[in-house]
């Protein structure tokens, strides 16, 4: 089993790869190499504008780039989404779980619909992806790569939602890597 994201991206080349949050930061790059490498790759993000920045930037690597614009906390959306992606790939090798939103101040100051979202697309988005993904995964013995963050250890300073939700994420995924393999079969999980 790769030790570390990077080592399981390194490993899945010329696989059928779909990265959330693929349209800027840690998911464009994630989505870039992989492409770049000759793999097949799906993205997965809200804004059409982001999308088609993708889109072209894959482009230039000489790849396709599949895109679908989603909001990841409709979980219906979401899955309908997935299933586009998988059919338009023939299937799903690898996927890279890299969706995260942020609200900065004070706990206090925080108004809870903003603690609420931060929650929904850190950590509820990212249980809602994997659940999707895993029987692709399962059947083409694929992997599985869940982006977390320093904050999952280190509390941020003004950062209390996102910090909650990177906590939530890292201890979800450190059970779920035993949990979420087939019997007799090594987890997806990276």
């Amino acid at each position: 089993m790769p030790s570390s994201p990077s080592a399981a991206l390194e490993s899945a080349r010329g696989r059928r790869v779909i990265v959330t949050g693929g349209t800027s930061g840690i998911g464009l790059a994630a989505a870039l190499r992989f492409a770049a490498a000759g793999d097949d790759v799906a993205v997965l993000a809200r804004g059409e504008v982001g999308l088609s920045s993708a889109r072209e930037q894959t482009a230039a690597n000489g790849r396709e780039c599949r895109a679908f614009a989603v909001d990841v906390t409709d979980r219906g959306a979401l899955e309908e989404a997935i299933d586009a992606a998988a059919a338009a790939l023939g299937g799903i090798d690898a996927a890279v779980v890299n969706v995260g939103a942020s609200s900065y101040g004070r706990f206090v100051d925080t108004p809870p619909a903003d603690f609420d979202r931060v929650l929904a697309v850190s950590f509820g988005s990212a249980v809602d992806t994997v659940r999707a993904v895993l029987p692709a995964l399962e059947r083409s013995d694929g992997s599985l790569v869940v982006v977390g963050s320093a904050a999952s250890e280190i509390p941020l300073p003004r950062m209390s939602a996102y910090t909650a939700a990177k906590h939530a994420l890292r201890g979800s995924w450190k059970r779920c890597g035993w949990s979420c393999a087939p019997r007799g079969r090594r987890s997806p999980l990276r």
